[in-house]
């Protein structure tokens, strides 16, 4: 369950003042769990029940969201990946497609295969199905 945005979150400062200019009032906020960076990840649930994915990133890893977007507006017009609805020079408020990782849905659908050395060697379908599938 999230944290309502009226009593503390665990959310940084610059992070909460994006999702109030974004979405107003009536939000929760739940941290996902991160990766291998310092960015932080929070399912942000809106009082109809939508949710939303946050990326917050820190100074250290600013560059990263600029090359993040960059690559999605590259990308977006041609292949199917989660929606950024709204960005700012910290944060990315992205699509949930749940909680499943783009790695699972390609080792899934046969896009990628664990090979005996644990490497991982391309699959016989495409990763296209496998992403447009998860956003369905």
């Amino acid at each position: 369950m999230g944290v309502p945005m009226t009593e503390p979150v665990p959310l940084p400062d610059e992070a909460l003042a994006a999702l109030r200019g974004w979405l107003g009032d009536g939000w929760t906020a739940a941290p996902l769990a991160g990766d291998a960076s310092t960015r932080a990840y929070y399912r942000i649930t809106r009082g109809d029940g939508t949710t939303n994915v946050l990326a917050w990133y820190p100074e250290d890893v600013r560059p990263v969201l600029q090359r993040f977007l960059e690559a999605y507006a590259a990308v977006s017009p041609y292949a199917y990946v989660p929606r950024v609805i709204e960005s700012s020079g910290a944060a990315a408020l992205q699509q949930d497609v749940g909680d499943r990782t783009l790695f699972d849905l390609l080792h899934d659908a046969g896009v990628l295969r664990r090979e005996a050395d644990g490497s991982f060697s391309r699959g016989r379908r495409g990763a296209e199905a496998a992403v447009e599938k998860a956003g369905e």
